[in-house]
């Protein structure tokens, strides 16, 4: 083997292995969509929360049933619980 090999062995030793424990370290963190799914539903119950000072009651209670729904709230706590059943398998599958 030439002294050109040999270095190259190594630095793709080297970076297989750095690339490996990257990965691995990635699996054990917790994944983003969890985290977007909290969001979404942070979002929902404040929209559902908020009233508008100056609109006309009626249209915006239309509009709020359409795009946000009538059971907002009881969406987003399924939505919570499934997060927490979510996080609570992930722990017990780290340990």
């Amino acid at each position: 083997m030439t002294i050109k090999r040999l270095i190259l062995s190594i630095l793709t030793i080297v970076a297989i292995s750095f690339i490996g424990f990257s990965l691995f370290s990635s699996v054990t963190q917790p994944q983003i969509q969890s985290r977007l799914e909290l969001y979404q539903t942070n979002l929902l119950l404040h929209a559902a929360e908020w009233e508008p000072e100056d609109l006309d009651s009626k249209n915006f209670s239309v509009a709020s049933e359409v795009l946000i729904g009538n059971d907002s709230y009881e969406a987003g706590l399924i939505q919570y619980k499934m997060l927490v059943s979510l996080l609570n398998s992930n722990w017990k599958n780290k340990l």
